[in-house]
């Protein structure tokens, strides 16, 4: 039997591990976490950090790894490839790669180079008009990040921005409002294809500390996808152009006046796994052929023609954040899945965390993610009601943490 090694254990990465059960391979999965989610699934589970890439090249040859699978973390994909290269497994991007995609000034100069569009930036503070978002340019998850309304925030917020980045560089961009949309993309064999347009509806306003997440992710294709879709050949080449013939990956932009702006490019899964919509609705099973391909380097499995951001049904990711609290246990995650639009559910919160006031509604606060499909929206939300009166996050004193008012009010 076949092994495959899940560098990371939170989100997306339990289905990833249950879809790796059912095509038939052993499952191996580390992280620092002794009660990630996806160790429940793992024929084998790991406590070991996903940065040690020296520990992890030694549990590969130890175990006779096959494969090596990641995704949902910028920085597990990084451990991924380094790992990859040193014991010569495949992998579809290497570290060089990695390193010039995740530099936002590196992408900026492709999107120009290739025709697509991104929000103007700021070489001269002089000649800056504000309101601009400040940030570093190598850092992720919203790290670092301050919008300024006006001259006397901009120091305070370039200091923080260098502290933020690896390499001390920083990005001063026009602010765009409007909403947030995220576009997934899968390459085959040098043949790109869009496969979903997300419009990305947040809890509360960008703040000053940080950048709060999206309760729901709306998966609104009609709205984008003209504007969205011009850019499929020139992100094909773009991506060619870098020595790419098999990804995975997705574009964060802000949408103003219909047109969508972009600024930020992972190669990896998404935290929101919408490529179960193309499973569900096309019959495109991304995550399968990627875990086939980790192992073999061939791809050829999927069908890149089947691969459409349009979709006949109603497809949500909804985000439950927890409120303040101490989290204790938790109830009702295996009802969850007799709920007929639930498809899957991602556990992120840990047992004896604290949510505090300062976290609400960040990465740190998330409790779930669950993905959502249905032939109707009053169908989802009678579900999430269904959901409701099943799943529970209890405290200490028997109160129930799961913020369902910011759902609700975004629907």
């Amino acid at each position: 039997m076949e092994k495959i090694l899940f560098v990371g254990a939170v989100g997306g990465m339990s289905y990833s591990v249950k879809r790796a059960k059912e095509l038939g391979y052993r499952t191996f999965c580390i992280d620092y976490y002794a009660d990630s989610q996806a160790k429940d699934y793992a024929d084998v589970s790991m406590l070991e950090s996903t940065t040690n890439t020296e520990a992890i090249v030694k549990i590969v040859k130890e175990n006779d790894i096959d494969g090596i699978f990641t995704g949902f973390s910028d920085n597990n994909i990084r451990s991924a490839a380094l790992v990859c290269e040193n014991v010569g497994l495949p992998c579809y991007t290497d570290f060089k790669q990695i390193e010039i995609l995740q530099n936002k000034k590196e992408f900026r100069k492709l999107c120009i180079e290739y025709g697509i569009k991104c929000p103007k930036e700021y070489s001269d503070i002089q000649k800056i008009r504000f309101p601009v978002i400040v940030k570093p340019s190598d850092a992720y998850a919203a790290k670092g990040i301050t919008v300024c309304h006006d001259r006397n925030t901009l120091d305070e917020a370039i200091d923080k921005a260098k502290a933020a980045s690896r390499n001390g560089e920083v990005i001063i961009e026009d602010y765009i409002s409007g909403s947030e949309v995220m576009v997934h993309f899968v390459m085959i064999d040098g043949k790109l294809k869009l496969s979903s347009i997300l419009d990305r509806k947040l809890a509360v306003s960008f703040s000053k500390n940080s950048k709060p997440l999206a309760p729901v992710v709306i998966e609104n294709s009609d709205k984008y996808y003209n504007s969205v879709v011009q850019n499929e050949k020139g992100l094909e080449n773009l991506f060619k152009a870098l020595g790419y013939r098999n990804i995975v990956g997705f574009l964060q932009g802000i949408a103003n006046d219909n047109e969508v702006y972009f600024f930020e490019p992972a190669i990896r899964f998404g935290g929101n796994l919408s490529e179960l919509f193309n499973y569900y609705c096309h019959g495109v099973d991304v995550v399968g052929a990627f875990l086939k391909g980790s192992i073999s380097g061939d791809f050829s499995d999927l069908d890149i023609s089947k691969v459409n951001p349009l979709f006949d049904k109603k497809c949500y990711n909804i985000t439950l954040f927890a409120k303040e609290g101490t989290i204790k246990c938790a109830n009702g995650e295996d009802e969850t899945y007799e709920i007929e639009s639930v498809k899957d559910l991602q556990r992120y919160y840990h047992i004896g965390k604290c949510i505090t006031d300062d976290i609400r509604y960040t990465y740190e606060a998330i409790a779930y993610r669950i993905i959502m499909i249905a032939d109707s929206k009053e169908k989802i939300i009678d579900d999430l009601h269904h959901l409701e009166k099943v799943l529970t996050l209890v405290d200490d004193e028997g109160n129930n943490l799961l913020d369902w008012t910011s759902v609700y009010k975004n629907m």
